[in-house]
């Protein structure tokens, strides 16, 4: 399954957003489920892979774009159940990684993360169906977590997709 689609799926459950609390809401997997995400436009304009004298490789992706649509489902309290779609818009994603090989105790070549820097431009969720007017109104608090959460989150996911490239990491699974 393609890492974006997976940046997409985690960065959208743990949404959270508060404005000095005259509202606060959180949205957990237990409360709110996506399904059926799809990409439906995805681009990587500029990248580059450096050779970094000492260290190992660093990639660098710059202006990339993300569009995704999917359904979602809202349950609280067993009465309150609302559901819809969504759409999704990432632009101006910067991620700039280094990558350095390296050997474990028995000597097997390995690789890790040695520096990560992620930047979301912007990040854009439109809801559809069910109560999304309502959902819509507080579009610019969720567009701001949501940029938010996605910067927090690509670094870990990227040391996690580097990690899974080791052997040894593989053949436990």
């Amino acid at each position: 399954m393609s890492p974006c689609y997976w940046l997409a799926l985690f960065a959208l459950v743990p949404l959270t957003l508060a404005t000095n609390p005259g509202v606060k809401v959180k949205l957990t997997d237990k409360g709110i489920d996506y399904s059926r995400m799809t990409i439906v436009n995805l681009g990587l304009p500029k990248s580059a892979l450096v050779l970094v004298p000492g260290t190992g490789v660093s990639l660098a992706i710059t202006n990339a774009f993300l569009s995704l649509h999917g359904n979602w489902t809202v349950r609280y309290l067993r009465f309150i159940k609302d559901r819809g779609s969504l759409d999704l818009v990432v632009n101006g994603l910067t991620i700039t990684a280094s990558i350095a090989p390296k050997s474990d105790k028995t000597s097997r070549p390995t690789v890790s993360s040695v520096n990560c820097v992620a930047n979301v431009g912007s990040a854009s969720i439109k809801f559809h169906g069910g109560a999304s007017r309502l959902y819509n109104l507080f579009k610019s608090y969720i567009d701001k977590a949501l940029r938010s959460t996605l910067q927090k989150q690509i670094c870990p996911l990227v040391a996690d997709a580097i990690i899974d490239m080791n052997p040894q990491q593989n053949d436990q699974r």
